[in-house]
């Protein structure tokens, strides 16, 4: 018995995208976090994956992530 557990991708992406609704992105910016950070899972880099969430969860309570913030570079 390896302790793996086998979830279906398209239900985790909608656990995903709820969590970062309530967090207060709205529907393009959970769709995209959503189906990124199950993509790394998918892709097989799951430091990448849906096990950053805590982090995302913590550094938004800290004020340290701020949804649907958009960064760019200046000149």
């Amino acid at each position: 018995m390896s302790g793996d557990v086998t979830v279906d991708a398209d239900a985790l992406a909608a656990l995903i995208h709820e969590i970062v609704r309530l967090g207060g992105s709205e529907e393009n910016e959970c769709r995209i976090v959503s189906e990124h950070l199950v993509g790394a899972n998918l892709a097989g880099h799951d430091s990448h994956g849906i096990g950053i969430v805590a982090t995302y969860i913590k550094n938004l309570q800290r004020g340290l992530l701020v949804p649907e913030h958009r960064s760019g570079l200046r000149a």
